[in-house]
């Protein structure tokens, strides 16, 4: 009888810890939608460049970008993302180098 209940309750505890490891932290899950969300942005592309860091609905987006309306349009993204509080967008705009002049 032992036996039985120690089978039942290792197996209960592994099925559990198979559901924990498999949901992922929501904040993980906050900063995927939102790299998703930039990158279907018109206008940004891809958003390798731009790394996104959540805590608690708090935003940080950091990396480079092509231009000023692009680092707007991020952030703006980010902002409307369920979930999202507060966005601080640390974006570097890349340098645009003129030649001829």
């Amino acid at each position: 009888m032992k036996t039985a209940i120690s089978i039942s309750l290792v197996s209960a505890a592994l099925a559990l810890s198979a559901c924990a490891s498999s949901t992922q932290n929501p904040d993980a899950q906050l900063a995927s939608q939102i790299k998703q969300d930039i990158a279907r942005t018109e206008g940004i592309g891809s958003a390798q460049n731009v790394n996104v860091e959540t805590a608690r609905g708090v935003v940080i987006l950091s990396g480079f970008i092509d231009g000023e309306k692009q680092k707007q349009d991020a952030g703006q993204a980010a902002l409307k993302v369920s979930g999202v509080q507060q966005v601080f967008n640390n974006l570097q705009v890349r340098s645009q180098t003129s030649s001829g002049q």
